[in-house]
């Protein structure tokens, strides 16, 4: 549902701006906020195709316009310095290869009061070839003003049988495990294949 309303907003040319994907820990989250990375900036004519030059390189953590910003090992928040370095000053920028700068803040209930206020003003006008996304398990941690600049993008558990169809998937993994493991994981495909494996 989450990816056929992105691909509208793709087709309508309303993909730039600012989205907060929220939803339960290993849900997919990260996983589409990449996915939508790909569809926006690959060439192919049924986009993402998956095996291009730039849908592998975004899979990879190759591509120069897709930044990740996530908490230091050494620190327990994102902190302001982070995102002024990977977000704000690159935001300036237009994009060299593809069609749109990605940022990816994943986990982003630990952005601390200081990054999120240095936030608002990019987020609120990000630029007609920016897309910035935000992550979170906890959306109720984001203050009210963040969060009234995104659009909200809400992630459900999946059902069993969903479930079981993408473990189906995953080389490696045996029927029968990828069943239990559908029927004891909560709806979460994370959780799912870290059980199977």
């Amino acid at each position: 549902k989450n990816r056929e309303l992105l691909k509208t907003l793709l087709r309508e040319n309303y993909a730039s701006g600012s989205y907060l994907f929220s939803g339960m820990e290993a849900i997919g989250k990260k996983k589409t906020a990449l996915w939508f990375t790909q569809l926006v900036n690959c060439g192919e004519p049924d986009p993402p195709c998956g095996v291009c030059r730039t849908c592998t390189k975004i899979e990879k953590g190759l591509h120069p316009e897709v930044s990740i910003i996530t908490r230091l090992e050494d620190k327990t928040v994102i902190t302001i310095d982070q995102v002024r370095e990977q977000l704000i000053n690159e935001a300036n920028f237009k994009p060299l290869e593809g069609n749109f700068r990605t940022f990816i803040i994943d986990d982003a209930h630990l952005l601390n009061d200081q990054s999120q206020n240095s936030l608002l003003k990019v987020l609120e006008e990000p630029g007609s070839t920016i897309i910035i996304i935000l992550v979170t398990s906890r959306p109720s941690e984001l203050i009210g003003t963040i969060l009234s600049r995104c659009r909200a993008l809400r992630f459900f558990p999946l059902s069993t049988v969903d479930m079981e169809a993408i473990l189906m998937s995953v080389p490696d993994i045996p029927e029968e495990r990828a069943r239990l493991a559908a029927a004891t994981a909560a709806g979460s495909p994370g959780k799912a294949i870290n059980q199977a494996k």
